[in-house]
């Protein structure tokens, strides 16, 4: 996600003959990178995990896959033999049943066959054995199937696009695709799915021809969903950039040519030309909530003179609280946060809680997670108060008496390791100059303990953030602790 929709830039710029020489560098830089990291990341048998030595899954194996695919379409180098075992990979993985009670597996397989036929691959045969068994795919596993049936030029893609665009729902905000069901092994969102519909009825946009009021109107929604330059989720912002891309080349965009201006309450606050020079370039205006009414409606208007191109824009308000006056907050997740003192001598947590400590400390972060119901792709992530550092117990220089950061499910009775279900072990964790992070791929419903190590270096009273945790794919399910103060002294 950091990378292919960059590559996807880069291609659309080459398309058009746009030279952008500081964006194309950037651009280059961020592709080449990556690409080299995910070499590092594949599994000997091809395919990727969430994490280095991860089982590999076939849905994020197609994604790596086409993104390098796509990376060698753009003139980068590409390693051959790290294509062909993925590609290898993915063809063993045909041999898997589809399982009408596992219904993702039905729209991953079309995401499956999409990644291969672009790469030019010739799997007619498996995409009409799907199409007959659509009624199993959701919204965005037609897409997928529809963008691949597109390739080959066949008739069955008509029915698709037919069926992908009576699903549409129609609204003031635009048009968008809803789910029946969330897939959540395959990171879907509404949003994705939005997104996905976009592409693939982009792509049927025959050379010339005009884009559906459909088609604008979806874009409009997807637009509106974006929250400060990006969307929820890496893979919504990904595949949004991929469809807004090819939307652009439908439209032609690239060419736009216009003027503008924007008044707050009356007052002119910005205003520009739009043409094939800056097309890209966005701009930021500001007004400070002490300029803002408070007794009546505020007033934001956007004028767009007559032209070629389209203008997009989106608003935000952004407020901040004192940290002490943040309290708890349960959006499906539960939170909390203790700091314990620890011995000196042993290292070991004295279960004693505390808001003050003296420079050389060790205190013990203990994070209660409480969740409700099963949680999937969980993110944790623990602000560290200023005058503290995170303790890695994976260095040399660490005290080999000092815990590790660790995850534990709160038992009612004991439980044998070997009935343990796998959401017993945390994915990956990492430690930063500014916060502790942890994922877990699976959480099941119950009470969880993640704690780590502390140790004060500065003096002073500091305010931390609260901690929180979400679903990294569905990030409406979230929780975050009390925010809190904490005293060094000498």
């Amino acid at each position: 996600s950091k990378f292919f929709p960059n590559v996807a830039t880069y291609l659309a710029l080459q398309k058009f003959g746009i030279d952008r020489p500081e964006l194309k560098s950037g651009l280059e830089s961020n592709v080449s990178r990556e690409v080299q990291r995910l070499y590092a990341l594949q599994n000997q048998d091809g395919g990727w995990g969430w994490w280095l030595g991860d089982t590999s899954n076939p849905t994020l194996t197609g994604y790596a896959l086409l993104g390098l695919y796509n990376a060698r379409q753009a003139g980068f180098a590409v390693d051959a033999d790290v294509m062909k075992r993925a590609q290898q990979f993915l063809t063993r993985y045909f041999d898997k049943q589809l399982d009408v009670k596992q219904p993702y597996t039905f729209n991953e397989r079309a995401f499956v066959i999409f990644v291969l036929m672009e790469m030019g691959e010739n799997y007619t045969s498996r995409a009409v054995m799907l199409f007959d068994q659509r009624a199993n795919l959701a919204n965005y596993g037609k897409a997928y199937l529809l963008m691949a049936m597109q390739k080959r030029n066949l008739p069955q893609a008509q029915t698709l696009q037919a069926e992908l665009t009576s699903a549409a729902i129609q609204s003031a905000t635009g048009a968008h695709w809803e789910e029946a069901k969330v897939d959540y092994w395959t990171m879907n969102t509404n949003t994705r799915s939005t997104a996905l519909a976009i592409m693939a009825l982009a792509r049927g946009t025959g050379k010339g021809e005009a884009t559906s009021p459909l088609q604008a109107n979806a874009v409009r929604w997807l637009m509106v969903a974006r929250k400060q330059g990006h969307w929820e989720t890496t893979q919504e912002t990904a595949w949004s950039v991929l469809a807004l891309t090819e939307f652009m080349q439908a439209t032609g965009e690239l060419q736009g040519n216009y003027s503008y201006n924007v008044s707050f309450n009356g007052k002119q606050i910005g205003d520009g030309k739009v043409d094939k020079t800056n097309v890209e370039q966005s701009k930021t205006l500001t007004v400070a909530i002490k300029d803002m009414v408070t007794n009546a409606a505020n007033d934001l208007v956007v004028n767009r003179a007559a032209g070629d191109g389209r203008l997009y824009y989106s608003a935000y308000l952004n407020y901040y609280l004192p940290v002490e006056n943040m309290s708890a907050l349960n959006k499906g997740i539960i939170v909390a946060r203790q700091y314990q003192a620890v011995d000196p001598q042993t290292l070991k947590p004295t279960a004693k809680v505390i808001q003050s400590a003296k420079v050389g400390d060790y205190v013990q972060v203990t994070l209660t997670i409480i969740a409700p119901n099963d949680l999937h792709y969980l993110v944790l992530e623990d602000m560290l108060p200023a005058g503290f550092e995170a303790v890695d117990t994976t260095l040399k220089t660490s005290s080999v008496a000092a815990q590790s950061p660790q995850l534990q499910k709160q038992e009612t009775k004991q439980v044998d390791w070997w009935l343990r279900p796998y959401w017993y072990y945390w994915a990956h964790s990492e430690i930063r100059d500014d916060r502790v992070a942890a994922f877990a791929t699976y959480l099941g419903r119950g009470t969880y303990e993640y704690s780590y190590m502390l140790r004060a270096s500065v003096t002073g009273e500091f305010r931390t953030l609260p901690a929180r945790a979400w679903e990294m794919y569905f990030p409406e399910v979230f929780g975050r602790s009390a925010g809190a103060t904490f005293t060094v002294g000498q």
